[in-house]
């Protein structure tokens, strides 16, 4: 019995103990303390809304692998959003005619604006959905079983 006292050490249990409990006091300081001195408060949950991406100059039989009630993919699975509606308009190009520069509608291009309805994760003013950022004039890639397309955001409502 004697061998077990002389390679227990009590300074090295404590040592051990108090590296342990501020390690869980440091992970666990805002429950223990309840966000004092945050200075905002921050609502974490989900927000349903409806995106509007905008995506420039694409053929137009893109435009065809887009429908309304269409699932959108999050990562390889379908995740929970819904396109809501589908446009398209035809594209402004610049094109050289008789030595000037003119802008006109292509015939073979068009802008594809896409709203889809989704659940997004909140937290304060952030949001995201599927790994990827929320927020009106960031580049959005959005993915259907049918079709792809990268663009931006051009519009996020909150539905009440």
């Amino acid at each position: 019995m004697k061998r077990f006292w002389t390679w227990f050490n009590w300074v090295d249990v404590l040592v051990v103990v108090l590296i342990l409990v501020s390690a869980v006091a440091i992970l666990e300081r805002d429950r223990i303390l309840g966000n004092v001195g945050s200075g905002t408060q921050v609502t974490s949950g989900e927000k349903a809304i409806v995106v509007t991406m905008r995506t420039a100059s694409v053929p137009l039989s893109t435009t065809k692998g887009f429908g309304v009630g269409d699932p959108l993919l999050a990562g390889r699975d379908i995740g929970n959003a819904r396109i809501v509606s589908v446009r398209y308009e035809p594209s402004k190009v610049y094109v050289l005619r008789d030595g000037s520069v003119s802008r006109t509608a292509s015939n073979d291009l068009c802008d594809l604006y896409v709203a889809f309805e989704v659940v997004a994760n909140s937290s304060g003013p952030y949001l995201e959905w599927a790994g990827q950022e929320l927020k009106v004039g960031l580049v959005y890639i959005m993915k259907t079983p049918r079709a792809e397309a990268v663009g931006r955001i051009v519009a996020i409502d909150v539905l009440e």
